[in-house]
C-alpha cells in the first residue's frame, strides 16, 4: 500500500533527472553563448590565423551566431579587406568597416552551406579557398554605387534587425534556401554587396 508520505518521496526522487536535465541544458546553452561571444572577439584579432579561426567558428555555430554578429555591423572601426575574392581582378577598397565585415560572416553562414579547408594550413587566404567567398569585392556599395560611409552602417544594421526579426524562426537549411534564391537581408533596401 503507498501511503501519501511514501508517494512524496517517490515524487521526489523522479524529480531530480529533471532538475539535472534542466541545469546540463542551462549549462550547455550559456557555454555555446560564450564560445560565439569569444569567436566574435577573435574576430577583431590583427593576427591572421585568429581571425580566420574565428570565421570558421562562427559559421559552424550557423544560426546561433547570427543575432551576436548583427549587433557588430555599426562598429566603425577600420580593418583590413581581406574578405574581397582573391582571384578578382578588382584590386578594391584596402579597408572595410568591422561592421561590413559582420556582416560578411552572416552573407557567408547563409551562402555557404559548408567552407572548403582541405588546404587550409597552408593557405594564405582568410577564407582558404577562393570558392569560400561570396562577393567579389566584398563591399556594400549604396543605390548611387558610392562605398557606404559610417552613418550607413547604423542604417544596415535596422535592416538585418528587421530581417533577422522576421526570419529567425526558420531552420539554417530554409535560411540558405533563401539566400540562395536571391531573398537576401539586404533585399529591398538601397544597399547591395559587390
Amino acid at each position: 500500500m503507498i501511503t501519501e508520505k511514501s508517494n512524496n518521496r517517490y515524487q521526489k526522487r523522479n524529480f531530480s533527472p529533471i532538475i539535472f536535465s534542466v541545469f546540463y541544458f542551462i549549462i550547455f546553452c550559456g557555454s555555446q553563448s560564450n564560445s560565439i561571444v569569444n569567436e566574435l572577439n577573435n574576430l577583431k584579432s590583427v593576427h591572421f590565423d585568429t581571425k580566420k579561426n574565428a570565421i570558421f567558428e562562427l559559421h559552424k555555430n550557423g544560426k546561433k551566431s547570427i543575432p551576436l554578429l548583427i549587433k557588430e555591423i555599426s562598429d566603425n572601426t577600420k580593418v583590413i579587406n581581406e574578405i574581397r575574392n582573391p582571384l578578382s581582378s578588382f584590386y578594391g577598397e584596402p579597408y572595410v568597416f568591422f561592421g561590413v565585415f559582420s556582416a560578411y560572416v552572416i552573407e557567408l553562414i547563409l551562402g555557404r552551406e559548408k567552407l572548403n579547408t582541405e588546404n587550409s594550413y597552408k593557405s594564405q587566404y582568410l577564407l582558404d579557398e577562393p570558392t569560400n567567398y561570396i562577393y567579389t569585392r566584398g563591399l556594400i556599395i549604396d543605390e548611387e554605387n558610392r562605398i557606404i560611409n559610417e552613418e550607413d552602417l547604423i542604417k544596415i544594421r535596422k535592416i538585418y534587425e528587421a530581417w533577422w526579426e522576421q526570419n529567425k524562426s526558420k531552420s539554417i537549411e530554409q535560411l540558405r534556401d533563401d539566400w540562395r534564391n536571391n531573398i537576401r537581408p539586404l533585399n529591398g533596401s538601397k544597399y547591395h554587396w559587390e
